[in-house]
């Protein structure tokens, strides 16, 4: 269709440009005086310039229809793809139906909260036992050797530096808070 619009439009072109000649053939014959064969000429001009429009007419309404042709078979194939998707979304709606999501949802939540449960009564039996097998006298001696080497150590590398009223409440600082830890640790063991 498109080939043949292109055909009837290069048709026109060519009526045209023979009209122009016969156009320019008409004024020829006026001004040699031959005003019959001008006049058959003329008549001549307004046939081809008829043809011309009827080929242009011809050539548009021919593009029009390969138009509706191509929109014709775009919406063909819409179409296929819609019906052969529609199928799979129907099955897949039906794999997804209401009641079983909520019922795999609540499994999953129930599965959940009872590894919690689990977890926790793991995690107080773990406690138990480390705390049991640990004697927690020798854990605050353990910690009162370390903060006293430590102290030790700063002592030793502080040393060679003047002791300051500002180190001295640094160190006595550091004591403090350490108590304070102990003190806090002996709370959470109780």
């Amino acid at each position: 269709m498109k080939h043949t619009s292109k055909q009837l439009d290069k048709q026109a072109n060519r009526v045209e440009a023979n009209m122009k000649k016969e156009e320019a053939k008409v004024i020829a014959l006026m001004n040699s005086g031959n005003h019959d064969a001008a006049r058959i000429s003329a008549e001549s001009v307004i046939r081809m310039k008829g043809e011309a429009l009827n080929c242009r007419r011809m050539a548009a309404q021919m593009g029009a229809v390969a138009q509706k042709l191509e929109t014709a078979d775009r919406t063909k194939n819409i179409s296929t793809s819609i019906k052969k998707s529609v199928p799979i979304i129907q099955k897949g709606l039906r794999q997804m139906e209401k009641i079983g999501i909520n019922k795999a949802v609540a499994e999953f939540d129930s599965v959940f909260e009872e590894l919690d449960v689990k977890a926790d009564s793991m995690n107080t039996a773990l406690d138990g036992v480390y705390s049991s097998s640990i004697d927690q006298g020798n854990v605050e001696t353990l910690m009162k050797q370390l903060q006293e080497s430590q102290a030790n150590e700063l002592e030793g590398n502080l040393g060679s530096a003047p002791m300051s009223t500002l180190a001295t409440d640094k160190k006595s600082g550091v004591k403090n808070e350490d108590d304070d830890l102990m003190a806090r640790l002996k709370n959470l063991q109780d």
